[in-house]
């Protein structure tokens, strides 16, 4: 009966209450710490996307600087050509055309019907 002994009903609401203070230090201490990890991971991400934000940007300007301006220009200098061999062309049947009394040219463009 001596196990009897060491068993104190008094001391019960001591215990009782350090264990209650030590699983609200518990908690409010991993809450913390949860806080914090998810401020660091919304830290993080907003650090990823700024990252990523700025390699679009990049992207964008070497895009539009390095590809497609030449491949633009390219175009327009084809347009250019293909509208100057055109007005060579008007030109050469305006010269080639049979001219009438009024000396005025004689051809007459007409609708192509593809």
């Amino acid at each position: 009966m001596s196990n009897l002994s060491l068993f104190k009903p008094e001391a019960l609401p001591d215990h009782f209450s350090a264990l209650n203070n030590m699983l609200q230090h518990s908690y409010s201490h991993a809450k913390k710490q949860l806080q914090d990890g998810a401020h660091l991971i919304q830290g993080g991400i907003s650090v990823i996307r700024e990252e990523i934000m700025d390699m679009y940007d990049r992207a964008e300007t070497y895009l539009s600087k390095k590809v497609v301006l030449p491949v633009n220009n390219f175009l327009k200098d084809h347009l250019t050509i293909e509208s100057e061999l055109q007005l060579e062309h008007v030109k050469a049947q305006f010269h080639d055309a049979p001219f009438s009394q009024d000396g005025f040219a004689a051809c007459y463009f007409l609708e192509e019907n593809y």
